[in-house]
C-alpha cells in the first residue's frame, strides 16, 4: 500500500510538471488585477467623501488622494501578482493530490492537471477587469483633468495647478456629472462580464462591442439635470470617456492573449496547419478519462468535454457525449448538451425525451433547444408541455424550437402565452413562434376539407375565417357563424 501511495504521489509531481507556469502567470495577473481595481475603486470612494466633507473641499485631500491612489493600485498589483502565484502553485498541488487518491487509475494523471489548471484560471477572468474598468472609470475622467489642466497652466502661467484650486474643480464636477462617471463605471464592469461570456473569434471581430454603449451611457447621464447648461458637461464627459477607450480595447487584446496562452499551457500543442482531427489516439483517451470520470470534479470533466470538441472531431467526440449524458446528471450533463448543441450532434432522441419532463431548469432550457433539430411527432407535444413550466429560459427555448418544427396544433397554446404572460421577452417570443408557424406552413391548414358537388348544391367548405361554414346552394351563398 506504501508503494502504491508512492507511486501516485510520483505521478502527481510528474503531472504537475507537465503544466507550464504561464497558467500560473495569467492567473496570478487575474487576481492581481482585481486588487488594483478595488483599490482604485477605494480611492474614488475617498475622494468623494473627502470632497463632501462639509459640503465643501477638505483643501487639498481630494487631489492628493486622487493622485495617490494610481501608484497604491500599482503597489497592491504588484504584491498581489507574488501572493497569487504561490497560491495557484498550492491550490493546484492540493487539488491533484486529493483527486490522485481518487482516480485509482481511471485517469490521465498529466491531462487531469492541465484541465484543473484550466479550471483554477478561466472562472477569473470576468473578475479580472471587472473591478479594473470600474475603477479606471470613476478617476479616470478626473486625472486625465489634472494632467490637461497643468498643461495649460504650464503652457499659459508658468505655474502647476494648486492642489486647493483642483480640489474645487473635483467637487464641481461631482455636483454636476458625478452620477455620470458612476454610470460609466457600472456599464465598465459590465464589458467585463460580455468579454467573458463572448467567444474568442466574437471578441476579436469587435462584435458586441459594449465600449460605446458604456460612453453613450456616461454621455446621457450627463445631460441631466444639466442639459440646458450650454450642453458644456455632456461634451465634457463624452470628451474624457471617449479618451479612456483604449482602455477597453487594452482589455478585450489582454483577453484574447491570455485565453491563447491558458489554452498553449493547459491542452497539448495543436499544428494549427494540420486537419482537426490531428492528435493522438493516447491524447485522445488521456482527454476521455477525465471527462467520463464519474468521481471526478464536475468543472474539470466540463472543459475535458469542451477541450475535445475543440480538438477532435464530431466522430470521435459524440460516443463520449452519449455516454455521459446517459450516465451523469447536473452540470456536467447540461455540458454535455452544450458541446452537442455546439458542434451540432444530436444525442439519442429517447434519452432527451425521458428527461425532458423532470429536467431541471438548465436541463430543461438546453432540451428544448435540442428538440428542435429532430423530425419526429412526440417533438411538438413535449415542447407544449414545456411551455406549462414558469421558468423564463425554459419557455423561451420552447417557443423557438416552436418556431421551427411546431404546427398549427401550438399556434393556440404560443397565442395564450402572448396574451398572458407578464415577461415581454417570452410574449415576444411566442409571438415569433406564431408568425414562423404561420410562414412555414403558410395560410391554409394542412389536410383541409372541401368536399363539393358536380353541381355545386349543398356544397360543404371551410373558409378562412374561424369557425365559419359555408352552404353554396345554386344561386347564393349562406354563411352561418
Amino acid at each position: 500500500m506504501r508503494d502504491s501511495l508512492d507511486y501516485t504521489s510520483n505521478e502527481a509531481v510528474i503531472a504537475l510538471g507537465s503544466v507550464s507556469d504561464e497558467a500560473r502567470d495569467v492567473y496570478a495577473k487575474r487576481i492581481a488585477r482585481k486588487y488594483a481595481g478595488y483599490t482604485l475603486i477605494l480611492g474614488a470612494l475617498l475622494v468623494a467623501i473627502l470632497t463632501a466633507w462639509n459640503g465643501r473641499p477638505a483643501q487639498e485631500l481630494p487631489t492628493l488622494v486622487l493622485l495617490a491612489s494610481w501608484p497604491s493600485a500599482m503597489f497592491v498589483y504588484g504584491v498581489t501578482l507574488a501572493i497569487a502565484g504561490a497560491a495557484f502553485q498550492y491550490d493546484l498541488e492540493r487539488a491533484l493530490c486529493e483527486e490522485s487518491r481518487r482516480t485509482q487509475g481511471e485517469v490521465a494523471l498529466m491531462a487531469l492537471a492541465r484541465l484543473r489548471a484550466r479550471a483554477i484560471v478561466e472562472p477569473r477572468e470576468q473578475a479580472g477587469f471587472a473591478s479594473l474598468l470600474a475603477g479606471v472609470a470613476l478617476l479616470g475622467p478626473l486625472t486625465l483633468h489634472w494632467v490637461a489642466g497643468n498643461l495649460l497652466s504650464l503652457a499659459i502661467f508658468k505655474v502647476w495647478i494648486d492642489a486647493k484650486d483642483f480640489s474645487l474643480w473635483i467637487l464641481i464636477c461631482g455636483a454636476t456629472v458625478g452620477h455620470a462617471h458612476v454610470v460609466f463605471a457600472i456599464y465598465a464592469a459590465k464589458y467585463a462580464r460580455t468579454m467573458a461570456e463572448l467567444g474568442s473569434s466574437t471578441l476579436a471581430s469587435g462584435t458586441g462591442d459594449g465600449a460605446g454603449k458604456a460612453v453613450n451611457a456616461a454621455v446621457v447621464a450627463s445631460m441631466f439635470p444639466w442639459l440646458l447648461a450650454l450642453a458644456i458637461p455632456p461634451l465634457l464627459t463624452l470628451l474624457t470617456c471617449t479618451l479612456l477607450l483604449p482602455v477597453f480595447q487594452l482589455a478585450r487584446r489582454t483577453v484574447l492573449r491570455e485565453r491563447r496562452t491558458i489554452e498553449h499551457a493547459c491542452l497539448p500543442p495543436r499544428d494549427d496547419l494540420s486537419p482537426r482531427d490531428d492528435l493522438s489516439p493516447e491524447t485522445f483517451d488521456e482527454i476521455r478519462s477525465v471527462a467520463e470520470w464519474r468521481r471526478g470534479s464536475p468543472d474539470v470533466r466540463a472543459l475535458a468535454l469542451r477541450a475535445l470538441a475543440e480538438r477532435f472531431s464530431k466522430a470521435r467526440v459524440a460516443p463520449v457525449l452519449d455516454r455521459v449524458i446517459n450516465g451523469s446528471n447536473g452540470f456536467v450533463r447540461d455540458a454535455a448538451l452544450e458541446v452537442a448543441l455546439a458542434i451540432h450532434y444530436r444525442p439519442d432522441l429517447e434519452v432527451l425525451l425521458g428527461m425532458a419532463p423532470f429536467a431541471p431548469e438548465r436541463t430543461a432550457q438546453l432540451t428544448a433547444l435540442m428538440l428542435q433539430h429532430y423530425a419526429d411527432a412526440r417533438i411538438e407535444p413535449t415542447l407544449l408541455e414545456m411551455l406549462k413550466r414558469v421558468e423564463r429560459p425554459v419557455l423561451l427555448a420552447a417557443c423557438k424550437s416552436l418556431g421551427r418544427v411546431g404546427t398549427r396544433t401550438a399556434v393556440e397554446t404560443l397565442l395564450n402565452i402572448a396574451e398572458h404572460i407578464h415577461v415581454s421577452e417570452v410574449r415576444n417570443a411566442a409571438r415569433n413562434a406564431v408568425v414562423s408557424i404561420q410562414y412555414r406552413i403558410g395560410k391554409g391548414d394542412r389536410g383541409e376539407l372541401s368536399l363539393v358537388a358536380l353541381d355545386d348544391v349543398g356544397a360543404v367548405s371551410f373558409p378562412k375565417e374561424d369557425g365559419m361554414l359555408a352552404l353554396v346552394e345554386s344561386t347564393s351563398v349562406r354563411s352561418d357563424s
